[in-house]
């Protein structure tokens, strides 16, 4: 029953030795060590506590597990399937009404979980934890930055899109995909007004092979859609896009931006697909 497991929870955090209180600031000790961790609290002002360290460590370095875990809950819940991620990125308010979608079905969760009495602590302590990393990923979603589940051949692909608001780099937007047993590809788009660049990288020659197909079809897309001229640049490793001295030029049309970036990750899906329909 929900009163024996907090019972239990209450006896834990009750022992003589105060174990449990000092394996609290342990581990907030570690998590704050972390600088990418710090960043995302920094980044949506959330207060420092063990909750949101650990919610934020979760997305930083655990983001291929999480994203597994909101794709597994989306397939339980048909609402979810109404509308994938990748076609909700369209604009803010539809990633952010995917987001509170998302954190409601995570609360039912541990809810259903509370009232089975074959669930222990530890059980809705990991539950407990997928709701504070939704939570904390909407919260992310405010400031038009993403994490999200794309599937691809039935396996997920984690994909994170941040559109950057800076001053000095309006008219940009990242895009990074975690393929599985492939590596990451990495995207950096500026949108002129004359033309749009796209820096894309790959961790590796055969990661970067699949990124030219990704291109091809990008470009094709970007073209029917009569954007400013498409300067496409490939690289393989993590090097750096190269610096624009001249930015006066950029634009900051955001919705312009999210079409850049759902075409790119609808063109690397086709390219994934294309390559596996060729290894049958």
């Amino acid at each position: 029953s929900i009163s024996d497991q907090l019972k239990g929870f209450m006896e834990t955090m009750q022992q003589d030795d105060g174990s449990y209180e000092e394996e609290q600031k342990r581990q907030m000790q570690n998590l704050a060590k972390e600088a990418e961790t710090i960043r995302l609290l920094t980044q949506t002002e959330e207060p420092v506590s063990l909750d949101n360290l650990q919610a934020a460590h979760h997305i930083a370095y655990e983001e291929m597990t999480f994203l597994q875990r909101v794709q597994e809950l989306g397939r339980k819940q048909d609402k979810h399937q109404e509308k994938s991620w990748q076609n909700r990125l369209e604009s803010k308010e539809a990633m952010q009404e995917g987001y509170k979608e998302l954190e409601g079905a995570a609360e039912e969760l541990v809810a259903e979980a509370m009232e089975n009495v074959d669930n222990g602590r530890e059980t809705i302590e990991e539950l407990r934890l997928l709701c504070r990393t939704v939570a904390l990923a909407g919260r992310l979603a405010s400031f038009e930055d993403y994490h999200m589940p794309v599937e691809i051949e039935g396996e997920t692909c984690a994909v994170h899109v941040r559109l950057i608001h800076n001053a000095d780099e309006a008219g940009r937007a990242e895009v990074s995909m975690e393929i599985p047993n492939q590596g990451k590809l990495r995207a950096d788009f500026r949108l002129g007004e004359e033309s749009t660049t796209a820096f894309i990288m790959a961790d590796s020659p055969e990661l970067l092979e699949t990124a030219r197909m990704a291109g091809h079809e990008f470009a094709g897309a970007m073209a029917d859609s009569e954007f400013p001229e498409l300067e496409l640049t490939y690289a393989d490793g993590n090097r750096l896009p190269p610096v624009t001295d001249d930015r006066t030029n950029n634009t900051a049309d955001t919705s312009k931006l999210y079409q850049i970036t759902k075409e790119f990750i609808t063109a690397v899906v086709k390219s994934q697909k294309g390559n596996a329909d060729k290894n049958i």
